[in-house]
């Protein structure tokens, strides 16, 4: 018997053009709602870290000078100092520039602006110098008991506790004031019980010292502490500590290079608080300087204030259309902020600012 098998050849059907244009269809739009999707949470993305990032450098830079604010005037916080506008030298050979600095605790040097009433429209970034005394032993200020002749080599006083001398290493650097003359000198040796010695071979001594009469004052800085604070040209705040590396009393250097403390701040403002009446609270907030001792005791508090700005581009909300990321100048309670582009930008900003006290003129002698 022969056996026939029969093979049956079914149609295979496939997908027409209409259907796969639908499905390629749906995909396009699944695509484009994912990479919408995508690009939202990207800008909230974006959005939140330059927030976050701006949050970070705004508190760390108010906190920064807030911290030395509050040290301002230490060692010298006294109506007889407050004369002293700037320090001299008696050294003439000293290696670099001589740092600028008087006996005020806090100095600012407007940016420029236009000022209606109290409140600045500001046109550039201020900057603060902050001084004041690292000498823990003697905080207050002694009495010359004997004159100092010109280009004397000792400073006779009541008594030489909290003083310290070296012939070979930077002793303390002290500055003598009698009304609106003040020079610094830097004592090599305590002579004895009432008698500092400042020899013409020591770092910051020289022989054009001026004379002080019996009377004057001697005011102990240790090693002054001078904090420089301004806004860099790349968005940073930046910090020159001048005396940070001050050497041995063979060869002295002072710092001129500044160091950036924190990124994205692009504008620094602040105002002195007055207390115009004298009854220790203040009544005005100002960005005048004042120019007398007795203007300068009136200083009681400083407010001040940072703009950050975010590391993020924002881009407009139509291609070629105008920014809205900022949209009006930022502002602080004494006025408008610099900005560092112009309006409307691209870019967010955020002002973080405070009132400081400042305690060491509170508590300041008369």
């Amino acid at each position: 018997m022969k056996t026939t098998q029969t093979i049956s050849l079914r149609r295979q059907a496939g997908l027409s053009m209409i259907e796969l244009m639908v499905g390629m269809a749906i995909g396009l739009i699944g695509t484009v709602i994912i990479a919408a999707a995508l690009l939202a949470n990207e800008d909230y993305k974006r959005s939140t870290v330059g927030t976050s990032d701006a949050q970070v450098n705004g508190a760390l830079s108010l906190y920064a000078v807030e911290r030395d604010l509050r040290m301002a005037g230490y060692g010298f916080a006294n109506t007889n100092a407050l004369g002293c506008a700037s320090v001299s030298y008696s050294r003439t050979s000293f290696v670099g520039a001589y740092p600028a600095f008087g006996l005020r605790p806090i100095v600012m040097t407007d940016g420029g602006g236009t000022v209606t009433g109290t409140t600045q429209v500001a046109t550039g970034a201020d900057t603060l110098q902050i001084v004041y005394a690292s000498e823990a032993q003697r905080s207050l200020p002694a009495v010359l008991n004997g004159a100092m002749a010109a280009a004397g080599t000792s400073i006779v006083l009541f008594d030489t506790i909290g003083y310290n001398g070296s012939a070979t290493t930077r002793g303390d650097l002290v500055v003598a004031v009698s009304g609106a003359t003040c020079s610094l000198h830097q004592v090599t040796a305590v002579a004895n019980a009432t008698t500092l010695t400042v020899a013409a071979g020591a770092a910051f001594n020289g022989t054009a010292s001026p004379g002080y009469a019996v009377g004057s004052y001697l005011f102990n800085l240790g090693l002054p502490v001078v904090h420089n604070y301004s806004v860099s040209g790349n968005g940073s705040l930046q910090l020159l500590d001048v005396f940070s590396t001050t050497a041995s009393n063979v060869t002295p250097t002072v710092s001129a290079t500044p160091t950036n403390i924190a990124s994205g701040v692009v504008d620094l403002q602040a105002d002195y608080g007055i207390d115009s009446n004298g009854d220790g609270i203040v009544d005005t907030y100002t960005i005048t300087a004042p120019t007398t001792a007795a203007t300068w005791a009136q200083v009681l508090a400083i407010r001040v204030a940072v703009l950050v700005r975010s590391a993020n581009y924002f881009r407009p909300p139509t291609a070629g259309g105008a920014c809205t990321a900022t949209t009006a100048a930022p502002t602080w309670t004494g006025g408008t902020h610099f900005m560092s582009d112009a309006l409307p930008s691209c870019y967010k900003y955020r002002s973080f600012e405070t009132v400081v006290p400042l305690r060491n003129m509170i508590w300041k002698e008369a």
